[in-house]
């Protein structure tokens, strides 16, 4: 596995070993149960994915628990290293710095963005994220992106994540090196067939939401398959299925988190989160709340979530969530294999004495219905 590092306006590749995929230093995972404070952030890069060099990203787009702000470096071509100042500290320089990262490429049906190890430099965090384009294999795009990173448990509610080796033997159980949970409980991963992958969380609640981003390097698509299923072992079984370009089924490792109570970073004193679980029917339908059991806003500005439909069309309202602090960010995971979703824009409306945060998503023909989340800086 590699590292890309970018220093001084030279390329460097730290190699951590010959698997291919994602494959953990020893020591770098959280124990399956643990407690204290997390370390967390997220940066939305817009315009910046088209500009050479290191830029500073506005603090309107960006959270972090350093308060150290976040730049990036569009190092080529849909190829950039976003780094997040004393998010490592501590940390051995150029070795993994454990947690878990999300990327999504923004906009109407963007490229795939893809991510690598998180590692140390200097006590700072630096994320590798790499865009291809959707219009031909393996061909780099610039991008508009959101990234996200946390290392820990959740400070209320329940998280769980792990790092899934997609290219272990098939039909093992294979317990990730790299994980984590809220509350005790199973982490393990079985690859049932090529490109195809159950992972088992610790249940947290029925109040769920899920992302899933590949970290292999090839242009690689991973997505849920279901919205989980919950067992009576008191664990919630997640399948994931990955595609390459052409959506044929191809091995991958990707990164899984799952959250209940709380959003994706664990942090909710600091970030809020509206998430709902929409599922994608063919008649059109108006003021329809999003499924029930996923229908959630969490933090201080309450809420809920409501949902227009027009064919593959769909305005979502998020309650209250224009009142934030900053730039919010929207962005939404399918659940379907092959599906694609995308984000084609956001506003804030006034509702009364308060202010909503829509949405509009479009997903792909056949899609089964999206987890939609929006982080709000509060």
């Amino acid at each position: 596995m590699q590292v890309l590092l970018c220093r001084q306006g030279r390329l460097r590749r730290l190699v951590f070993g010959a698997s291919v995929g994602i494959v953990a230093l020893s020591g770098v995972g959280v124990p399956a149960h643990a407690a204290g404070a997390s370390v967390a952030a997220y940066a939305t890069i817009t315009d910046e994915a088209a500009l050479a060099g290191v830029h500073a990203i506005p603090s309107s787009r960006v959270f972090s628990t350093s308060n150290g702000g976040a730049s990036v470096n569009r190092i080529a071509v849909g190829r950039y290293q976003v780094r997040f100042p004393k998010l490592a500290v501590g940390k051995q320089n150029y070795t993994d710095a454990g947690g878990i990262v999300h990327a999504r490429g923004l906009g109407y049906f963007p490229p795939t963005c893809n991510t690598g190890v998180p590692f140390a430099e200097n006590g700072d965090l630096r994320v590798n994220v790499d865009c291809r384009s959707n219009v031909g294999p393996n061909q780099y795009s610039d991008s508009k992106f959101m990234v996200s990173y946390t290392n820990g448990v959740a400070e209320t509610g329940g998280l769980a994540f792990a790092r899934v080796n997609g290219f272990s033997t098939l039909g093992a159980t294979v317990t990730p090196l790299v994980r984590g949970s809220s509350v005790a409980g199973a982490i393990t991963s079985v690859h049932t067939g090529t490109g195809r992958y159950k992972v088992d969380l610790p249940r947290l609640g029925d109040k769920r939401t899920v992302a899933v981003t590949a970290t292999t390097a090839a242009p690689v698509r991973c997505s849920l398959s279901d919205q989980g299923t919950p067992l009576s072992t008191g664990v919630v079984r997640f399948s994931v299925s990955c595609v390459d370009w052409y959506d044929v089924n191809t091995n991958a490792s990707f990164n899984i988190t799952y959250a209940d109570g709380v959003n994706l970073l664990g942090k909710l004193n600091s970030v809020s989160e509206a998430y709902g679980y929409l599922p994608v029917q063919s008649p059109n339908w108006s003021g329809q709340a999003a499924a029930l059991q996923f229908n959630r806003i969490y933090g201080d500005n309450g809420g809920s979530v409501v949902v227009d439909k027009n064919w593959q069309s769909h305005t979502v309202r998020l309650g209250r969530q224009g009142e934030g602090l900053g730039n919010p960010v929207v962005v939404v995971t399918p659940v379907d294999d092959n599906a694609q979703c995308s984000v084609l824009g956001t506003t804030v409306a006034q509702n009364g004495a308060h202010w909503d945060l829509i949405a509009w998503v479009n997903c792909t023909e056949g899609t089964a219905g999206f987890f939609v989340h929006a982080w709000v800086r509060e």
